[in-house]
């Protein structure tokens, strides 16, 4: 009997164990993302270490940022800049909640959202509002899934921003 419940313990536990994901950022990066270094790297060492990005945007200054998202619902996104050069200045995870504070309803438009988080996981509108919806997934602090809804009005400025815990999240965070 006694063996019989530590057996069941056993498996209860490596259950709950293997059902943690880990949330290391750039997780299936993380390798190729610390072998880039800020000022030394360039473009093709991205594109050899990284494959293509999901996303390239152009900034006003020359800069270009390449957006990669780590998984199909892209819960975690690497923004590498760089340089007009071709110099990499930065590598760095956008969605995170110091990335996302920095989006002001009534004042940030659809550019700098793309420019600032990247793609976004889902677009879509809401007719009678006339209004376009950005969902992004991401981690709070707390690594609890969360979801980031962005309304923009028809002139492209975010109107109303919402955060919400993912109804799928079984992780028990709180």
């Amino acid at each position: 009997m006694r063996r019989a419940i530590l057996l069941i313990l056993t498996w209860v536990v490596g259950l709950a164990l293997s059902s943690c994901e880990s949330i290391t950022p750039f997780e299936p990066f993380q390798h190729h993302v610390n072998d880039l270094v800020p000022g030394t790297s360039v473009a093709k060492d991205v594109e050899s270490r990284m494959g293509q990005p999901t996303e390239k945007i152009n900034l006003a200054n020359g800069d270009s940022v390449w957006f990669y998202a780590q998984n199909r619902a892209g819960r975690q996104t690497i923004a590498v800049r760089i340089s007009p050069d071709g110099i990499v200045r930065s590598v760095e995870e956008r969605l995170e909640p110091e990335q996302i504070s920095k989006i002001v309803a009534g004042v940030t438009t659809t550019g700098q959202t793309r420019e600032l988080l990247g793609p976004p996981y889902r677009i879509g509108r809401l007719p009678l509002l006339q209004r376009d919806v950005w969902e992004y997934l991401f981690y709070d602090k707390m690594a609890v899934k969360q979801i980031l809804n962005l309304q923009f009005s028809l002139d492209g400025i975010v109107r109303e921003i919402s955060i919400t815990r993912d109804p799928v999240d079984f992780s028990g965070g709180v």
